[in-house]
């Protein structure tokens, strides 16, 4: 008995001390990884914004990212934060439309607030914007630079008024939509897939006030010239104020294939509008946000110490057989709102 009782220590002894290592072990992980996940983050900046209400009431926020990191990034999650002037606030989150950005390049985005707060009060004006880098994925993939290729486009305002919508269908004009038409060619060697551009357009002083994209384009052949034609989402340029009027814009080729690997070149960049000014809301010239200075290197510790807790418990529960729960989405935690169908 006594024996047995012996052996029980020992084994209890040995898997304790099995549990402590393993816990080291991702306890030196840890640090580094987090390091490695909040600098990726870091390295996307957000460069500037504007915001608007449109037809429905909602708050949408405009803007555009840039990669200033060493590694491309393969997807960037925004989130966001309205303040009213009364301190209510509602909270917003996007996906930047642009995936395996190469370093220095540049992203639009568009992020829907509702104005309904937790509370159930509504607010009706903004304060403040603030716009947050919450993750960005490194890959070692990127689009091939010279696969595609925009080889014209013109921007116009459509003068069509088409029929009065309804209750249960929009109008089929296009009187104030600032749209975008052009061709794109394949000129790489390989089929491109799942084609999409997307536009940002800036007003007069260089500020992004609308975004936009085309179509899906299933294939481009080698060789091939396709057309495209975007519009500005939301804004109609017969009725906004002077500083929502589209003076310029940018383009930005998507594909889902084929993709180069390694280190990539520095893209050849669409010529940019004039500099950008600063505007309400704030801030926003990019330097304080997600500033690495910001996170005291305690905050990772503490993260490290957690999942160390965790783990362990864990480990020591590994007899209970539960089901396994299902992956979290971020994307899917916080279904957004749909909106009307768009221009086409």
């Amino acid at each position: 008995m006594y024996l047995h009782h012996v052996k029980r220590e020992e084994t209890i002894l040995k898997k304790t001390l099995t549990y402590f290592l393993v816990a080291l072990a991702i306890f030196s992980l840890s640090i580094p990884l987090t390091s490695t996940v909040h600098a990726q983050a870091a390295s996307i900046k957000v460069l500037n914004y504007t915001y608007y209400f449109d037809a429905l009431g909602y708050i949408v926020v405009v803007g555009e990212v840039q990669n200033q990191g060493p590694n491309n990034i393969n997807g960037t999650i925004l989130t966001g934060i309205v303040t009213s002037s009364d301190g209510q606030q509602v909270n917003g989150w996007t996906q930047v439309w642009g995936k395996y950005l190469t370093p220095q390049q540049k992203a639009p985005f568009y992020m829907e607030f509702q104005t309904q707060t937790e509370s159930g009060t509504f607010i009706t004006d903004v304060s403040t914007v603030d716009i947050q880098v919450a993750q960005a994925t490194p890959t070692e993939y990127y689009q091939k630079p010279d696969l595609l290729t925009i080889t014209g486009s013109q921007g116009y305002v459509g003068t069509n008024p088409g029929r009065a919508a309804t209750a249960n269908q929009p109008s089929d004009g296009d009187l104030g939509v600032f749209w975008v038409k052009g061709t794109i060619q394949n000129t790489g060697s390989e089929p491109a897939q799942y084609v999409r551009v997307y536009g940002t357009f800036y007003n007069a002083i260089g500020d992004p006030v609308a975004t936009g994209y085309s179509e899906t384009n299933a294939t481009i052949a080698t060789g091939v010239i396709s057309d495209f034609k975007l519009g500005a989402f939301d804004l109609n340029q017969s009725v906004v104020p002077a500083d929502k009027k589209i003076a310029t814009y940018s383009l930005l080729i998507q594909t889902e294939g084929p993709f180069s690997k390694g280190n990539a070149p520095v893209p050849i960049v669409t010529p940019t509008p004039p500099p950008i000014s600063s505007s309400t809301p704030i801030p926003n010239d990019g330097t304080d946000i997600n500033n690495e200075s910001t996170t005291p290197t305690w905050v990772y510790g503490a993260i490290a110490a957690v999942g160390i807790i965790a783990v362990v418990a864990a480990l020591l529960l590994t007899r209970r057989r539960n089901k396994p729960k299902l992956s979290v989405n971020l994307s899917q935690g916080k279904p957004k709102s749909k909106k009307p169908q768009r221009y086409r």
